[in-house]
Parts: C-alpha cells; structure tokens; sequence
C-alpha cells in the first residue's frame, strides 16, 4: 500500500498486481490506521503493539554480540583472516559477552549472486567445516551471509535456471533487473541482478536445499539474509515485482518461512535490507537502518561517511518501538577505526568523538552489537571504547529497550534520546505511559544521549524535569545527580538542568536519577 496526496486528500492506494479477483471469494487488505488525537511516540508504541498481538512473534532469542567481517574486509574475506580476527574475539570481548562470528559475502563459489552458495575453496582451503570446527574450539557461534533468490546474469546458474526467473518485464528476453549491470543483458563483468520465481515449486526446493547444507554441513547457527526487498521491489527502477501464481507478499511470506522451517527455530534469522512489515514473525531480527559503511562514500554524490552516521542514527531513532515487542532491532555495524581499510573505498575514518557518538547510537538501540573492526590494528583508546560498548551493553541487560527519540518530529535530526527505568513497572510500560505525559516517580532513573551533529561545538542543555515528577516536600527533593555512561564524571543537577558545551559530531551519554531528600 502507498499513500498519496491528492487534491488535498490522502489517498490510499493498495496494489492488486493486476490479477483477476474471484467472484465470492473475500480479500483482506492491508490494515490503516488513522489517528489524529494521538502524538506520534504513542502511535507508533500503539501500531507496534497491535503489530506483535496479530502476529505470531516468537519468543525473544538472545540479542547477537560479536563480529561481522564485511565492514572491515568487505568481500575480501579469507580462512586466515577470519580465524585471526575470532581468536581475537575470543581473548578480548567473549568475556564481556561477544559470542557470535558472522561470515559475510565473499565466503561463496562464483561472487555475491552467483546463486550456487557453496564453498570458495581457494579463500577458504579447509571449508566452513574447518572453520566452524575452530570457532567451536574458541566457544564461538557461527552465522553465515546469504542473498538467497537472487541471481547474477553473469553466473553459471543464471543459464542454468533461466526458465525460473521471474518473467513480468518489458526488459529483453520479458526479465527486468533488480539493480546493477546494463538495461540489457550483456557480458558486463559485474552483470545485473534478477529475481527467481519464489513462487515455484523448483526455487523453494532449491533454496531448502541451500540453507539445509548450510546448517547441516556447515555448521551455520545464525543467517544474515540480505537484498531480499529486491524479491517485492526493484529499487534501482522503483518497479514493483509481480509473480504470476500469487499476490507478492504472499509469495515472499511462503518463500521466507519456507527457510525459516528449513533451519527451525532454534536457528537465528536477520533480515537485511528487508522490508519490515512484510517480514514480521518470521525473523528473529530487522536491520533498521542501510549500511554504516558504503563504497564510494563521499564521492560521485554519494553522502560523505559522517553523513551517512546521521541518517542512519535517525531509522534506528524512530524505529526503537519495533525492538523486543516485533523483532530485535538490528543497527548494523559497530565502527570505531581512525584509519582507511585498505580492503574497500568507504572513505571512513572517525574522530573519536565521532566513533564515541555512533558506539552510544549502537549501544542505546538495544539491538546487535556486532564489531566490524580488524582489532589487531585497533589504537588502545579504540579498543577500550569497543570493551566498554559491551560492557555497557552487559550492565543494562541482554535484550534492553531501545532508546526512544524525545521528539519524535523534531527536524532535520533527532538530538536526545532516552530510556527509562522505574521500579515494578517494566521499561516497555514506562515508554507507553510516558508517550501519553507520565513522568518517573521519586525512585526512576533515565539515560540520555544528548547529540551534536553539526560540524561545529554547540551548547546544549538537559533539563530532568522533562522526564520526572517535581516534588516540594521534605522526603523526596528534586535536585538530581547525573553521571556520564562512559567517562564516570558526575555532575549535579541543582535545577534539574545541565549545560554543557559539546565537540563537533558528539554526544554526551547519562544516567540521571534523583537525589535522595532528608
């Protein structure tokens, strides 16, 4: 569904694919809800609600901690350079809960999309076996990358199953690409993408068999499953796909939990530029935000690296109420480096305050914290910035709320975040109240980040009293005392209020509880 202004009316508009609708038979369609009386922090804890009572949601599984090897290798990735980086793991941050060891793209046979999800022998001579055989000996899960139902016209598999891609286009031979390549089919090396049917029987037992040898074979207990919007939407050319046997959605749902009864439940799932409502009760977690870390950023009009951080800051922002009622939120990437990888061309290096503010974005989402860092090259103070992301991660407790944006339309860029905390009321509770005007009592506490994003210092001020009751009597005050989550420096809030002069493209991060009276 899509909406429009039109007239001045909004227009909803659902998309029927142009199928031919059966006399007698009912058709549900998408939901709408329209609220004009409610502010927007309690819609969207109202619409995610309604979204985990209709759905069938799964039980919360651990929240991943650990490292990804793409923003640091990219697809560049071999045996030895994995096996380095999980002793590394193993030895620095398993302590402090890091368990996780996810293999991105560049592990498989014949490129990104070559749609054969077998092993790349030559990068990786003792296969997934040896590797997993090593992270068990490390006590260290193992996740693998997959982009399952897509394929590269360059790829063997490509000719192969032909007659299996979806043919709805005007494009030659009636296939339009996904993205990538020319408009027509050529030899161009990189290619173009296309989509599989995922609506035949033969493409659902291929795809079973992919994700049966990688669990079984393998060893792989966690999937990053990504580009899968590109099986309902071709975002190059903004068309929609449309499969002949069924509705899109529909179609996807089956192919998506077609996987999902392939590895069963005990298996963790992400799903990677996804779309969320369509992959709600299948995954165990969303990626809410694009990548932190792009090819080519900062030229060719692509946004510059610190750009990118700001808006991706943002999704994760306004997408908190998703995380532990639908799906757990996943923010991508925890990045911290001073130095260009020598691996891809995503211009990044941050300043410490840059790599401090975005650790406080990853650490408040409550979601993944997943390094994507060679740590042996990592200075000492950007180590410690990284041990303390899991350690302050730890404190709050597996599976903590997602910080909530203070102002939920406030533009260009949301500046405070906040999770609170109060006895005997459950911090999911205190967000629903709170978006109707409840403050904290005498015992809540409340963390804050408080951003900068602009490229100069700014002041700034915090003021407690917009999150907790103000009391005049003699046994509770309302004089409050903060203390900054990764430094300790303390200060006290006579007034309820705190000024403070911040960098350029930093954050301030606070725990603030009241201070006890006579």
């Amino acid at each position: 569904t899509c909406f429009r202004f039109e007239r001045g009316h909004i227009v909803a508009r659902y998309e029927l694919e142009s199928k031919r609708l059966e006399a007698k038979r009912t058709y549900e369609l998408e939901h709408i809800f329209i609220d004009d009386g409610m502010t927007a922090q309690s819609f969207f804890e109202m619409y995610t609600g309604y979204l985990a009572a209709t759905h069938n949601i799964p039980k919360r599984k651990y929240t991943p901690k650990g490292w990804s090897s793409w923003s640091c290798y990219y697809n560049n990735v071999d045996e030895e350079k994995v096996i380095r980086q999980s002793e590394l793991v193993a030895k620095e941050l398993a302590p402090l809960g890091a368990d996780l060891i996810q293999l991105d793209d560049g592990w498989q046979k014949d490129g990104s999309f070559g749609a054969y999800w077998t092993t790349d022998y030559d990068r990786f001579p003792g296969g997934m076996e040896r590797l997993k055989n090593r992270l068990d000996e490390l006590g260290l899960r193992f996740g693998l990358w997959l982009a399952p139902g897509l394929v590269r016209d360059t790829s063997e598999m490509f000719d192969k199953h032909s007659d299996l891609l979806v043919r709805d286009g005007s494009g030659k031979y009636g296939l339009d690409k996904c993205f990538g390549g020319d408009d027509a089919l050529t030899g161009d090396k990189n290619g173009a993408i296309y989509a599989f049917d995922i609506s035949k029987e033969e493409v659902l037992e291929m795809t079973a068999e992919i994700f049966e040898r990688a669990k079984a074979q393998y060893g792989s207990e966690y999937f990053k499953i990504d580009f899968i919007t590109n099986l309902l939407y071709r975002v190059e050319s903004g068309m929609n796909i449309i499969y002949p046997a069924d509705f899109a959605t529909a179609a996807y749902r089956r192919f998506m939990q077609l996987i999902r009864d392939t590895v069963g439940e005990d298996v963790f799932l992400l799903a990677c530029g996804a779309p969320i409502g369509e992959s709600v009760g299948i995954f165990d977690s969303v990626r809410i935000s694009p990548d932190i870390s792009w090819g080519g950023a900062g030229k060719n009009g692509n946004p510059e690296p610190f750009e990118i951080i700001m808006k991706d800051a943002q999704n994760i922002i306004l997408r908190s109420p998703y995380h532990n009622r639908v799906f757990i939120n996943d923010p991508d990437a925890l990045l911290v480096r001073d130095y260009l990888t020598e691996y891809g061309d995503d211009g990044l290096i941050l300043s410490y305050d840059e790599a401090k503010l975005w650790a406080t974005v990853v650490l408040m989402s409550g979601g993944h914290i997943i390094l994507n860092e060679e740590i042996d090259r990592l200075p000492e103070d950007r180590l410690a910035l990284v041990k303390k992301t899991f350690e302050l991660s730890r404190r709050f407790g597996d599976n903590h709320a997602a910080a909530r944006p203070k102002r939920f339309f406030e533009f260009p860029y949301c500046t405070e975040s906040f999770i609170p905390f109060e006895s005997e009321i459950s911090t999911e509770e205190l967000f629903v109240k709170m978006a109707d005007g409840y403050k904290l009592g005498g015992h809540g506490t409340v963390i804050c980040s408080v951003f900068n994003w602009d490229a100069v210092k700014k002041n700034i001020m915090f003021n407690a009293r917009d999150y907790f009751e103000i009391y005049d009597d003699d046994t509770v005050t309302s004089k409050f005392i903060a203390e900054e989550i990764w430094t300790g420096e303390r200060f006290e809030l006579n007034d309820g209020t705190l000024n403070a002069e911040l960098p350029p493209h930093s954050c301030i991060c606070i725990e603030v509880k009241r201070m006890s009276g006579k």
